[in-house]
């Protein structure tokens, strides 16, 4: 991709698809790089087509003198079962939370909506090139405001009280810029940190992988894949895939309904279009035990970067079978296959990533409150959100 940044945005050269089927791949990959690959033109779109809650894509592109700046957004309408449906709180604060918000929906005439840059399936840097947003966030921060005004024209007639997320911010970008949209400041959700690996270009098979770790954790390795021994692991193509879709969604709800936050399910089908999509470079892999499927892993390994993406399991034989310790074992044999030089294993289960020598990376979820009779509820549902976790220093160069 050019070097050049934008100067100066300008809203005359802003345009917004509502599908990602009106534009292509050359308008809108280019500008994300191989770490970024949930946020190209084909994942987006098999996200589109195969989400079950009901959200309105945003897809705009700026030119910058021929230079495309891609940003995505998605709005969500803020409907009396919302909070419930998106915050997975203890049972009292999620009750709290959402009352709050709904005695406040129900003093403004104005509808609500939850706007998100920045896909909700995709872990660290998603809504805008990662380029910009680093290298030059002030700009970056003018672009928005281009944007926050032309997403308020299109809503104008709804008359909308907006809740915004910007996913996601890095430490050296909200430490140094302002960050605030339409004069609100900003909120940072604390969530937990990302969590990648950096691959050894000496390993060449995961016995390479296993001889770098300390003993004490190749004993724990060593046990765990005992433990697995006698599960099968098979690679689907579409018609597998679709041919098991049932199992497949009952084992991803079962990990999707104990998420903190869930803004989005999707179907079977999407798993179907990112293989079609992406072909041998998005692996879905089916576990069997006893012909039973009981788990499954997604990943996206292209361009030196590999992905983890969505999962599902059996967590009743979580302990048994070391099930979602060898999901992650999986996805490092993946990568070292795959020779990729960093793995992303996303969010969520900080400590035990660690185990396998993934290390965390501060990048941060940014809401706004453009109502701020919103501020209370979100404030509240924020403060019981806690993530404390240990990490785990695996390999023997840790010391």
């Amino acid at each position: 991709m050019s070097q050049r940044i934008l100067e100066s945005p300008n809203v005359d050269r802003l345009k917004l698809y509502h599908s990602a089927s009106d534009f292509t791949d050359a308008m809108w990959d280019l500008a994300f790089d191989g770490g970024q690959m949930l946020m190209h033109r084909k994942s987006l779109l098999a996200l589109e087509e195969n989400a079950y809650r009901n959200f309105k894509p945003l897809y705009f592109i700026y030119d910058d003198d021929g230079v495309q700046v891609p940003v995505y957004a998605q709005v969500f309408p803020l409907q009396e079962n919302s909070v419930k449906q998106i915050l997975n709180l203890n049972g009292w604060a999620t009750a709290i939370t959402s009352f709050l918000f709904q005695m406040r929906s129900g003093l403004s005439s104005k509808k609500s909506y939850l706007l998100i840059f920045g896909s909700p399936l995709a872990s660290g840097v998603c809504g805008a090139p990662s380029e910009f947003i680093t290298q030059k966030p002030d700009l970056m921060h003018r672009l928005m405001q281009v944007i926050m005004s032309r997403i308020e024209k299109e809503f104008k007639s709804l008359g909308s009280a907006f809740i915004i997320l910007a996913k996601d911010v890095p430490e050296q970008s909200y430490k140094n810029s302002r960050f605030a949209i339409n004069k609100s400041k900003a909120h940072f959700l604390p969530l937990e940190p990302v969590m990648k690996m950096q691959m050894n270009p000496q390993w060449h098979s995961f016995q390479d992988y296993l001889a770098g770790l300390s003993s004490k954790y190749r004993i724990r390795a060593q046990s765990a894949l005992k433990k697995f021994e006698r599960v099968k692991w098979i690679d689907l193509e579409c018609g597998e895939i679709e041919s098991i879709a049932t199992n497949i969604e009952d084992l991803y709800n079962k990990v999707e309904n104990r998420a903190k936050i869930r803004l989005v399910r999707v179907k079977p089908d999407y798993f179907i279009a990112m293989k079609r999509y992406y072909g041998a470079d998005f692996i879905f892999r089916a576990f069997y035990f006893d012909d039973s499927l009981i788990a499954f892993t997604t990943g996206l390994f292209k361009n030196g970067f590999g992905e983890a993406h969505l999962i599902g399991f059996d967590e009743s034989l979580n302990q048994k079978m070391a099930l979602y310790q060898n999901l992650l074992y999986s996805f490092v044999s993946d990568a070292i296959h795959a020779r990729v030089t960093e793995m992303s294993f996303g969010r969520t289960a900080t400590e035990i990533k660690s185990t396998v020598g993934a290390v965390p990376h501060d990048i941060r979820c940014a809401s706004y409150f453009l109502d701020p009779g919103y501020e209370k509820a979100a404030t509240m549902a924020l403060s019981k959100i806690s993530n404390e976790y240990i990490l785990r220093r695996p390999f023997k160069s840790q010391g």
